[in-house]
């Protein structure tokens, strides 16, 4: 993979924000001991794949926004070096005083947060060009930039309606309809996210999330923009046979294979 600073002329980001603070409560057992981007996949911890992977895109500073058996976490990366990653990498770990979800866990790391960062889902991974994603937002106002790619899967994820680089609304898996009065091309959302550091002045005190809660508001705002990816392989490891499909296809998605 190339360095994507190579891929674009100016602004170039460093940090990589990480969510894996989720209970994976739709895992049962698999994850009543062991939090969820921590569950091995091919023998390897996922949350490995998503530090090998960026950092091969040339980032260097993560910061694990992390909650539920955060000490699982802390303990793996409390090794001197991980095998297989770059020894130049910083992983700093952000521990949430109570559960926030998605939106509340970013404003807790408002101290730690650069002015424009990649934000990830610990338990997703989405095999994409970086550049098209980092590239600096093409109007003044915008807050974010979501990584997108065909609706495919209705059945778990809701849906991101655009029209051309704007995003208009989301709706939800639960809804047959998109709401009244938001028009546009369907897309799901593969949980990448390109951030300025003023999405916090959106972001209440206390429990809230990103998804369900933000990011529609500012949709309407007209502070979103999409970037997609028409093809590109996305697995989520929430449900146990996506867990389990996992062990052979993330493996074999990987450009190139991974030496430890």
């Amino acid at each position: 993979m190339a360095d994507y600073r190579d891929m674009i002329n100016s602004d170039p980001i460093d940090q990589c924000a990480i969510l894996v603070g989720g209970l994976g409560k739709r895992l049962g057992d698999l994850a009543r001991s062991c939090p969820k981007p921590m569950l091995e996949v091919a023998s390897l911890p996922f949350i490995f794949y998503l530090l090998w992977q960026m950092a091969g895109f040339g980032f260097r500073h993560f910061l694990l926004l992390a909650g539920h058996m955060a000490q699982v976490i802390k303990d793996y990366f409390s090794q001197a070096h991980i095998d297989g990653l770059p020894e130049n990498i910083v992983v700093e770990i952000l521990v949430e005083p109570e559960p926030l979800g998605t939106a509340g866990a970013l404003r807790a790391a408002t101290d730690r947060l650069d002015d424009r960062f990649l934000l990830c889902n610990g338990d997703s991974f989405f095999q994409c060009d970086i550049s098209q994603l980092a590239r600096p937002f093409q109007a003044p106002g915008t807050w974010g930039r979501l990584a997108l790619t065909r609706a495919t899967a209705r059945g778990r994820f809701g849906t991101v309606l655009v029209e051309g680089s704007k995003i208009t609304g989301f709706r939800e898996k639960a809804e047959v309809e998109s709401p009244p009065g938001i028009q546009g091309s369907e897309f799901m959302n593969m949980g990448l996210y390109l951030l300025h550091r003023d999405i916090l002045q959106a972001i209440p005190k206390g429990p809230c999330s990103l998804e369900t809660e933000i990011f529609p508001d500012l949709a309407r705002q007209g502070r979103l923009e999409a970037q997609i990816f028409e093809t590109a392989f996305f697995i989520d490891i929430g449900v146990p046979a996506d867990y389990a499909r996992a062990q052979t296809a993330l493996p074999e998605a990987l450009p190139v294979k991974m030496v430890r």
